[in-house]
């Protein structure tokens, strides 16, 4: 087949939509026509806009030109090209070319006051860039990038202002575009780091803003920016392993300190603040934990632990549904997470909120043992016992409801079986737990733990008689309870 042939195929190709092979089939016939005819370059130019190889459709529309200098279509390929690029002088000089030959071209002239807009367009969104105006940044370049979308310069100003509004994810992909064209743009490394380290992934961060800073060692920008980095991660270290060695006051500081080195920085702050509500349950301070968790959510609603953690400080403050709320966020979140069965956890302790609390009733932890839990019973009873409460018929009434508590608890508390149903969240009803039982009931039973079988003194004998200034004192090991 000859040069034209090649061309002919090559057009079919094109219109097929199969612009590599269109490209393929040009180069055949450029090489077998020896370089000489411009419409093989221009054809091909066409092709290379097609797959956005402006680079190479821009030297094959010049090549056309030197061979054709009064090649209008090349000049009007060529200024396409070089404004997609927003190589703006470019594109104004091959515009300026059409003019010469045709000076009423309305295309030409439309695309120099496109050229005009995009140069304004980019001035404003520097200005504003400078004033961290960055959602009135923002607007103005995705202007200018409607008409040079491929222009690397443009491209790293939208970068900046996703830097700014706080949305790193989107600088990291917008970035890999222009590293993968070249991989020694500093400006691109140097704001892909940045977008890393707000991330927290602050190892992946200094070795981007190592890179940038060998393609441009002298930039002050860069340098300030690997130094804070280094400082944050070291900080960040020094506070989890005091963490991690148990001296939590030490590693609140730290975070503490690590807080105001990166105040506006999303990711970096949530890790911390959740980091810290860690520190603060270790040390009982529930409440500071909720905060710390809370202020995590609000910058990243995502975050499962800072659920799962202010779940947890909310179960140690008793309040249930905000552990319930939290525990259904985080396994909305990960089905297959740890979630689950806590949030069941919540749900049982919620119920059993709703009944007596048996261990507070007699003011002792969940984990008492047989000994403690007699003692506080005889702690308790002896306190609230209506014959020591009649000082006024209020009082009296008082006190024996508050007698019968303790003598409910004890009832329940004092059985392995009953205390294992109760634990478990069983409703009292079903327990025999003491419902029912009369005053005279909870007096005989505290009759008969007094009585010999306790290590408390001897029996109750006859009462706690009437003698002004409270119980009189007993014969030891006699009828009376010794004081």
């Amino acid at each position: 087949m000859n040069a034209d042939q090649y061309k002919e195929i090559g057009n079919t190709k094109y219109k097929a939509g199969q612009y590599r092979e269109a490209v393929a089939l040009y180069t055949k016939a450029i090489e077998l026509d020896g370089g000489k005819t411009p419409s093989y370059f221009t054809n091909r130019a066409a092709a290379y806009f097609m797959l956005n190889n402006m680079e190479s459709a821009i030297e094959d529309c010049k090549a056309a030109t030197s061979l054709d200098p009064n090649l209008m279509k090349a000049y009007q390929r060529a200024a396409k090209c070089c404004l997609q690029l927003g190589d703006l002088q470019e594109c104004r000089k091959q515009n300026f070319e059409v003019l010469r030959l045709d000076p009423k071209e309305q295309v030409a002239l439309e695309d120099l006051k496109t050229v005009d807009r995009v140069e304004k367009e980019i001035k404003i969104a520097r200005e504003l860039l400078q004033k961290s105006e960055w959602h009135k940044a923002l607007a103005h370049v995705e202007i200018a990038l409607k008409f040079a979308s491929l222009s690397d310069a443009v491209k790293l100003l939208k970068a900046r202002a996703l830097l700014g509004l706080n949305k790193p994810q989107e600088v990291i992909t917008l970035t890999s575009d222009i590293i993968r064209n070249d991989a020694n743009s500093a400006e691109a490394l140097y704001l892909r780091g940045l977008a890393l380290y707000q991330t927290n992934n602050v190892p992946a961060a200094l070795k981007m803003l190592q890179s940038a800073l060998r393609s441009d060692p002298d930039n002050m920008d860069f340098r300030t920016a690997y130094k804070r980095a280094q400082t944050f991660e070291a900080k960040k270290k020094e506070g989890n392993d005091a963490f991690s060695a148990g001296n939590y006051e030490e590693a609140i500081n730290i975070y503490s300190e690590c807080l105001q080195l990166e105040p506006n920085t999303s990711s970096l702050s949530s890790t911390l603040y959740c980091n810290r509500a860690a520190a603060y349950l270790k040390l009982g301070k529930h409440q500071e934990a909720i905060d710390d968790c809370t202020k995590t959510i609000e910058i990243d609603p995502n975050y499962e632990k800072a659920y799962l953690r202010r779940a947890a400080a909310s179960m140690k403050m008793e309040k249930w549904d905000d552990a319930i709320r939290d525990y259904e966020k985080a396994s909305q979140m990960n089905e297959d997470g740890e979630a689950d069965h806590l949030l069941r956890e919540a749900k049982l302790e919620k119920k059993k909120s709703l009944r007596k609390d048996y261990y507070k009733i007699l003011d002792i932890p969940k984990d008492a043992d047989e000994y403690q839990i007699k003692k506080a019973y005889k702690k308790g009873a002896l306190k609230w016992h209506p014959d020591k409460n009649n000082e006024t018929p209020e009082a009296h009434e008082k006190a024996d409801q508050m007698f019968k508590d303790i003598g409910e608890a004890y009832t329940v508390l004092s059985d392995p079986t009953k205390k294992r149903r109760y634990d478990s969240g069983d409703d009292l009803e079903d327990m025999e737990s003491g419902h029912g039982m009369s005053s005279a009931d909870f007096s005989s039973m505290f009759s008969h733990v007094f009585s010999g079988g306790g290590g408390m003194g001897g029996g109750f004998g006859g009462g706690f008689g009437g003698m002004p200034g409270g119980m009189p004192r007993g014969r030891r090991g006699g009828g009376g309870f010794p004081f």
